[in-house]
């Protein structure tokens, strides 16, 4: 029915949204950021993940992020990855409390700004990322993609200017939002990941604790230098050379801030 669109799957062939939408209800309950499904990744039990889909330019895209260091085969597989991701103090964090760690919140800020980075470097040398993701064998972006990048152009290309670069992506991606009043109010979930538990399973009961988020939310806007309703600070903006984006973060900024205030509590 859906395929050749046929009946009420002339309907649901437009995805979810479109179709809580048509029909007036469901928008609370569909698995989705900024109106992209999730994958089968359950946003309550992977932290990680969940706080990707939440902070994707694109939507609800566990390829924009893809923090796969939470997952226990690959942490184990890849540990001595951690210390350069984490730091010294969130890496014993996470190996303390492995491999529940998967599902706290704690070290999920550092994990996905690193892996952001991780990601966007792939796309810059416009390489699949299982190679450095998931269990792929070549290891990081310095292991694998940088040392491609400079065979490709000749240039050898410091790693300070590759992640200054996507520093650069990421934001001005960011900045297309934020210019429309996208700021924290879509960083985030639907309330049914926050109120309805996993129903069964190993993971039987688990929410997103809506306190833990807040916190990760504002995590995460202080390691990409943005303010607390996660616009770009002008300061940031400058850094990276874009200033010509710090009056669309004004006008944003407003608009969300009058989003706010008719959406108390959201």
């Amino acid at each position: 029915m859906i395929a050749n669109r046929q009946g009420f799957g002339d309907i649901l062939a437009e995805g979810n949204i479109r179709v809580a939408e048509k029909l007036g209800v469901g928008m609370d309950i569909v698995p989705h950021c900024r109106g992209l499904e999730h994958i089968s990744v359950d946003p309550r039990i992977t932290m990680g993940f969940s706080l990707g889909y939440a902070m994707s330019t694109r939507g609800s895209d566990h390829l924009k992020n893809y923090s796969c260091l939470e997952f226990p085969g690959c942490a184990r597989s890849r540990a001595y990855q951690l210390p350069k991701v984490l730091g010294a103090d969130l890496e014993k964090k996470f190996w303390d409390n492995f491999p529940a760690q998967m599902s706290e919140l704690d070290t999920k800020p550092a994990l996905c700004t690193w892996s952001e980075k991780n990601k966007c470097i792939a796309d810059i040398v416009s390489c699949c990322c299982q190679a450095i993701g998931s269990w792929g064998g070549a290891g990081s972006w310095d292991e694998a993609y940088t040392p491609l990048l400079r065979l490709a152009t000749g240039i050898d290309t410091p790693d300070e200017l590759l992640l200054t670069t996507t520093e650069r992506i990421v934001n001005i991606e960011r900045a297309h939002w934020l210019r429309e009043g996208g700021g924290i109010q879509d960083d985030t979930h639907t309330d049914r990941y926050f109120d309805e538990p996993v129903v069964d399973g190993p993971h039987k009961g688990m929410v997103i604790d809506r306190d833990k988020w807040k916190w990760a939310q504002q995590e995460y806007y202080k390691y990409h230098g943005w303010d607390e309703l996660g616009f770009i600070k002008p300061e940031k903006a400058k850094e990276l050379s874009i200033d010509e984006i710090i009056p669309d973060m004004e006008k944003g900024k407003n608009i969300c801030r009058e989003w706010l205030k008719n959406n108390p509590g959201k």
